[in-house]
């Protein structure tokens, strides 16, 4: 506002339905949203959420997943309400840091860049980050001044495990 960047924290309470096929894709849908959301400091919003989370009764869920763009504090906040939950990267972060890489081999909007993303999007999605991972510890070896291939890879392997997209969707 007027030039001032500030955050507002939201946190979604769903129920996610049993998986389906649509366009030959198996797709997961969530129901019953409720959504809360505040513009204060992340301890503060870890406070007032308690009741948002206790009305869902988040606490008895037979299974809870955090899906979340990677943020420390969103940890901090998982750990606080829903320490067993599964935690989930949101694929598009995960995808924009895959895409920094592309971009410092490939160039920005450029096709050889679309290209080499979409094809390592898919193996993301489909086969898990291990290997993927390691190919890009083999590109921050050939380029050891890259900060875009460095700090990117330090963001993915800092969050291996909410990335492990095939298992999440086996599980539905």
């Amino acid at each position: 506002l007027h030039g001032i960047w500030a955050e507002v924290k939201t946190l979604v309470v769903g129920e996610v339905q049993p998986v389906v096929e649509e366009k030959g894709e198996k797709v997961v849908h969530t129901s019953k949203l409720s959504y809360f959301s505040r513009k204060v400091s992340a301890q503060e919003f870890q406070r007032l959420a308690l009741v948002e989370m206790h009305r869902r009764g988040v606490e008895n869920a037979k299974e809870v997943a955090a899906i979340m763009d990677g943020a420390d504090w969103e940890q901090g906040f998982t750990d606080y309400h829903c320490p067993r939950a599964t935690r989930i990267l949101d694929f598009p972060h995960a995808a924009g840091h895959v895409n920094g890489i592309g971009e410092f081999l490939h160039g920005e909007h450029t096709p050889e860049n679309q290209a080499w993303l979409k094809e390592r999007l898919h193996r993301l999605k489909h086969e898990g980050p291990e290997k993927l991972l390691l190919e890009f510890q083999t590109l921050q070896q050939q380029y050891p001044q890259s900060q875009a291939i460095s700090g990117n890879l330090a963001y993915l392997e800092k969050r291996k495990e909410q990335m492990q997209y095939p298992l999440f969707q086996a599980q539905g």
